[in-house]
């Protein structure tokens, strides 16, 4: 039995982060604390993903064109998610 799980992690777009170099720490930091949260939970998923894709920015530009690579808007960042983003 096989299942699928997707993990969303909120970061900033192109124009807050400087570099392609950050977003690789920042997913390597949020794997971990994803990872880590399901194992508290009791589901050590770690050892037995077989597929995992990774989206930044910088390829939701790439791929579609968007500014900033922000999947939500023009200037969709961390200071509009959520409770703080404006009507």
């Amino acid at each position: 039995n096989n299942h699928s799980v997707m993990a969303l992690v909120p970061v900033a777009n192109k124009a807050e982060v400087w570099a392609a170099e950050e977003y690789k720490e920042l997913v390597d930091w949020a794997r971990r604390v994803v990872l880590d949260r399901f194992k508290r939970q009791g589901w050590d998923i770690e050892g037995k993903i077989e597929t995992e894709e990774v989206t930044t920015p910088e390829e939701w530009q790439t791929r579609y064109n968007l500014a900033n690579g922000a999947a939500f808007g023009l200037s969709h960042g961390l200071s509009q998610l959520g409770f703080f983003r404006p009507s």
